[in-house]
């Protein structure tokens, strides 16, 4: 379990950068790195994917299964922002994350 505290701190340190960007960067701004032009959604859905996977690495003491979650998780804010609410689509990309771990947890035992 101590090995896992780290992704603790890191989740802490990752809500700083998440907060910032939510409160300062306007939602239709593209911003500039190296020389491309990047939407603020990517960038808010890439740190909120970081954000989760220190999470659920620190919540189930496993770094696949941490980043299966956070998977899920920014999966799910994905179907909102395009306005997929369905139960049914949620339902699926679950079976998705549950499918890959299975095929993990086979192929490691």
């Amino acid at each position: 379990q101590r090995k896992f505290l780290p992704f603790l701190y890191l989740f802490l340190a990752s809500l700083l950068p998440l907060f910032t960007f939510v409160l300062l960067v306007d939602p239709a701004a593209k911003i500039d790195i190296f020389q491309t032009a990047l939407s603020s959604p990517l960038l808010f859905f890439f740190l909120l994917f970081l954000s989760f996977s220190f999470l659920f690495t620190f919540v189930f003491a496993n770094k696949r299964r941490g980043i299966l979650a956070a998977i899920f998780m920014t999966g799910i804010f994905i179907l909102r922002y395009f306005g997929l609410k369905s139960p049914f689509q949620t339902f699926i990309l679950f079976v998705i994350i549950l499918l890959i771990e299975f095929l993990y947890s086979r192929r490691t035992s």
